[in-house]
């Protein structure tokens, strides 16, 4: 399963609208992935994510179905797939995304920082 983009916030504002409404005009990118236990494509895209991000300098954070805040995130979003994945708590993928569709997603996030 490949990344959606499903409700893009940056679609209507341009890549400047775009690092605003992800990154906010200063800071360092949150990237999260809500994930759940005993579910393979949900291991495998911790280990995609984490390596995208380190090799970014990006805050990487993994919420589990099973824990309360991850719960509640999953729930406010009313998300049906996972792994999810969300730029400042905003949502950007579902499913297992390749490293390849990774580093792109992360890219066209921090472009106006490159």
């Amino acid at each position: 399963m490949h990344a959606t983009m499903e409700a893009a916030p940056w679609g209507e504002r341009g890549h400047a609208g775009f690092k605003t409404a992800i990154a906010g005009v200063y800071g360092v990118m949150l990237v999260e992935l809500l994930t759940c236990q005993e579910c393979a494509p949900c291991d495998k895209a911790i280990a995609v994510w984490r390596e995208a991000c380190a090799a970014r300098d990006l805050e990487f954070e993994v919420l589990d179905a099973g824990d309360p805040r991850g719960k509640q995130r999953i729930e406010a979003l009313e998300l049906a797939v996972l792994p999810a994945i969300l730029f400042d708590g905003r949502l950007v993928a579902v499913g297992l995304q390749t490293p390849a569709d990774a580093q792109h997603l992360l890219a066209v996030a921090t472009l106006a920082d490159d």
